[in-house]
């Protein structure tokens, strides 16, 4: 890690993670939802409106 980045490997793997779960996830009509304390391991959420529920 180079001495003026802010983010360490693992911060920018789960970035680059996140963001590709939110881009698949859009493409197929679904959202994504981010908790703010991980406390069982579960970052994310994928949910469904409408007839999908």
């Amino acid at each position: 890690m180079n001495q003026d980045q802010i983010l360490t490997t693992a911060d920018r793997e789960e970035a680059l993670s996140r963001a590709y779960l939110q881009a698949v996830a859009a493409s197929a009509g679904y959202v994504v939802a981010s908790d703010d304390f991980d406390r069982d391991g579960i970052d994310c959420t994928i949910r469904a409106g409408g007839q999908m529920r």
